[in-house]
């Protein structure tokens, strides 16, 4: 959490994108309504990867993601960690969801990996499976809701508009 402007922390788990913020081409994403079972970032996720993947490097998305006209799950992380986790799916059981009426839009920043994504189907959040990656969407509002975007709960409603810029490097630590 962000709480001097000189200094940054971040738990056991963060992902950035860095920009300069210079004009320059972008893509955008416009969804309204969702069809399948997965979230939107998954989605994107699964489309990178069917379209990239097989030149065998690595690519990297950062961007913004708008979301309006519905409600969503968010996990909320606490404060202190379990004292031991021994799996993702324990890990995930510790969060906190929450399912959150959207009063206006709802901006997540994150980044997007052109893998295919590892999705955890024994693991349920609001009817569709939980994915696991270490790329993640954390959200934030102007009343105050926010967390980390699980997926939206009103797949008819929902409207999603994002913003994305190629990353020219890529760190992962595990």
């Amino acid at each position: 959490m962000l709480t001097e402007p000189n200094q940054m922390m971040c738990s056991f788990m963060g992902n950035f994108f860095v920009s300069e913020g210079r004009q320059g081409n972008v893509l955008r994403v416009l969804a309204k309504g969702r069809v399948p079972d997965l979230d939107i970032i998954s989605i994107m996720q699964n489309i990178f990867c069917g379209r990239f993947y097989d030149e065998g490097r690595l690519i990297a998305l950062g961007g913004v993601l708008r979301m309006r006209n519905g409600r969503v799950a968010q996990n909320v992380m606490a404060e202190q960690y379990p004292p031991r986790v021994l799996s993702f799916i324990d890990l995930a059981r510790s969060f906190q969801c929450h399912d959150i009426e959207l009063e206006s839009d709802l901006i997540a920043v994150g980044t997007i990996i052109n893998t295919e994504p590892e999705i955890l189907s024994e693991e349920l959040r609001y009817g569709s499976p939980l994915p696991k990656r270490h790329h993640q969407f954390h959200s934030f509002s102007n009343y105050g809701a926010g967390g980390q975007f699980v997926n939206d709960i009103t797949k008819d409603t929902i409207e999603y508009e994002g913003y994305f810029n190629l990353a020219s490097k890529n760190y992962m630590w595990d």
